[in-house]
């Protein structure tokens, strides 16, 4: 750990990434929330399952849209006009959902998945880019970015939901006019030039590749983890909570206050880090270990209704969220670091997938492992979090990074 000096800050230009995403993630998990709720209203009077397979669709139309939308913005328009109209289509989406038809239905989820595919990893690029000549100031940029996502979608799913328990139309209406807002903000993004950074390369073709696909890995394992004792702590957190009548209780801090315990890491390890430069691969390790912490504190809990029971389990969810800032912003951080410039956001549209064929492998072995343990996810994500953590914070010892230098055009 060392600190930081004559290095500069943030600038204008994060202020208005972060502004557009926090926006854009307000309108897509608003409306994603209000989704399920409106196909079983009585306007289509869905089956619960029926609903769900429909909502499936958004999920499947994001995958193959960002790596559109990361081709088109990396190799044909530019990152910044191709996040525009992905926010356009998004908005788009989001005003073809008030017409209460189930042709209308199917186009406005396509368009809102499409959008939304587009915009991401365009997003991700611009705030990557931005940051190619400081840094020492990725890691804390990053943080803060994924502060505006949290604080976004936070606020989307609270206020579009609110409304549309009123109205459903309305809910989508103002979803499309933060995403229109979204897309405005975009218009202030300055054309960012990059190609004077060849001269500064530090490393060869292979290593970068290596950074790459090992912070890609690192992610998916983590996020695997992660989906696999999620549900093992809600679960458990129900039981608790029925033996001591606050079962609601639990289960509204497990969805809303984990939430908030990022929120506040966010900020201060935003602003942390502005100050302070740990080894990347040792903050990942950090995060593997608080996460291992996490699962072996709620798996202490027994479930005799005491109200020891509830602050362990409080504790928990606060070194979850502590993982999830370690870990998060980092991956995104070397991920970038590591990529050529110019194909930055396919780079980010790739490393994706890993993640999602995880969440997919969790749901088929989950149900295996349930067979012959109980929480499963919780003692499996301890033992393989504390596994990892160790390794990682010990090969940090012996890993250093290159000095954060833009890297070559003609790299990864």
């Amino acid at each position: 750990m060392e600190a930081i000096t004559n290095q500069k800050g943030h600038n204008w230009t994060t202020f208005i990434h972060m502004t557009s995403r926090a926006l854009e993630r307000a309108s897509y998990y608003g409306i994603r929330g209000l989704l399920v709720l409106y196909l079983t209203s009585e306007v289509f009077a869905m089956d619960h399952y029926q609903a769900i397979g429909i909502y499936g669709w958004l999920a499947g139309t994001i995958v193959g849209a960002e790596i559109l939308g990361a081709l088109l913005g990396d190799l044909i328009l530019g990152n910044r006009i191709a996040a525009i109209i992905g926010a356009a289509i998004q908005a788009i989406g989001a005003f073809v959902l008030c017409l209460p038809m189930e042709f209308t239905v199917y186009a406005g989820i396509g368009l809102l998945g499409l959008g939304a595919g587009i915009y991401s990893p365009n997003l991700l690029s611009l705030f990557g880019k931005n940051y190619y000549y400081r840094k020492h100031s990725m890691d804390s940029g990053f943080t803060f970015l994924y502060f505006a996502i949290n604080i976004g979608a936070f606020l989307g799913t609270l206020i579009i939901g609110l409304l549309g328990e009123e109205s459903f139309v309305l809910g989508f209406i103002l979803g499309g006019v933060l995403s229109l807002c979204a897309m405005i903000s975009m218009f202030f993004s300055p054309k960012l030039d990059i190609k004077e950074s060849k001269s500064l390369a530090t490393s060869t073709f292979s290593t970068r590749v290596i950074w790459i696909g090992a912070a890609i890995l690192i992610s998916a394992f983590f996020w695997g983890l992660y989906e696999f004792g999620a549900g093992d702590m809600y679960v458990l957190g129900y039981d608790v909570g029925q033996s001591a009548n606050t079962s609601s209780f639990l289960n509204r801090i497990w969805s809303s206050m984990n939430s908030g315990f990022v929120l506040i890491f966010a900020l201060v390890f935003g602003f942390l880090w502005m100050v302070i430069k740990l080894n990347r691969v040792m903050k990942i390790g950090i995060g593997f270990i608080c996460a291992s912490l996490a699962y072996a504190l709620v798996l202490i809990i027994s479930p005799d209704g005491s109200g020891l029971n509830t602050a362990l389990f409080i504790f928990g969810m606060i070194l979850v969220g502590l993982a999830e800032i370690f870990v998060a912003p980092t991956i995104l951080s070397l991920i970038t670091k590591h990529s050529n410039p110019k194909y930055l956001a396919i780079i980010l549209s790739i490393a994706y997938l890993p993640g999602r064929l995880m969440f997919r492998v969790v749901g088929l072995v989950t149900p295996f492992f349930m067979e012959f343990m109980g929480y499963p996810g919780l003692k499996i994500g301890l033992a393989l979090y504390l596994i990892f953590g160790i390794v990682l914070i010990a090969f940090s010892g012996f890993v250093k990074e290159n000095p954060d230098a833009a890297p070559s055009t003609e790299s990864v």
